[in-house]
């Protein structure tokens, strides 16, 4: 928070275990770059927490480890620009992306053999007006076990195969 950026390798230890909640953009900006094969363990990450608050998270490069196995949340009340990439490995439960009414979760995967695995549910808009966009490129695994979209209240979420086809197409739209 505070505009804080913490790198991995480099700020926290390697592998950096957090044992608890992980927040990127908790009440206020901050984020977190993981990459040259640096490994984070954590319980349960938000980014993007709070409605003033807008993190980034990216994962990078081989032998590149992020696991969050109590889940993740990408845009809570605020806003969360999401970046996995170039052969990262991306491990978590439960997933909502856009969460509360407000929220904005946007998460680009892509490059070859870059692996997000969701071993629950990848909701997406999950209650209000909260919106979610997964953009997809170039060669990549991505394995929600049961993914949802607009699943409460209004909520909005981008379809993957429409995304899919749009960044594959070319068109932004």
């Amino acid at each position: 928070d505070n505009g804080q950026v913490v790198n991995l390798p480099g700020d926290r230890p390697d592998p950096w275990t957090t044992g608890g909640h992980l927040f990127v953009g908790f009440n206020d900006t901050g984020m977190l770059n993981v990459s040259d094969g640096a490994e984070v363990n954590a319980g349960f990450t938000v980014v993007g927490n709070f409605a003033d608050a807008e993190g980034a998270l990216s994962v990078t490069g081989p032998d590149t480890r992020f696991t969050s196995v109590d889940g993740q949340v990408y845009g809570g009340d605020g806003i969360a620009h999401v970046h996995f990439a170039d052969g990262a490995t991306v491990v978590s439960n439960a997933t909502g992306l856009g969460q509360n009414e407000g929220s904005l979760g946007t998460v680009l995967v892509e490059g070859q053999d870059t692996d997000w695995s969701i071993a629950a549910t990848l909701t997406a808009g999950q209650r209000g007006q909260g919106i979610a966009a997964i953009g997809i490129r170039r060669g990549f695994q991505i394995m929600p076990q049961q993914p949802q979209l607009g699943v409460a209240g209004g909520g909005k979420g981008q379809p993957f195969q429409q995304m899919r086809e749009r960044l594959h197409s070319g068109s932004s739209s």
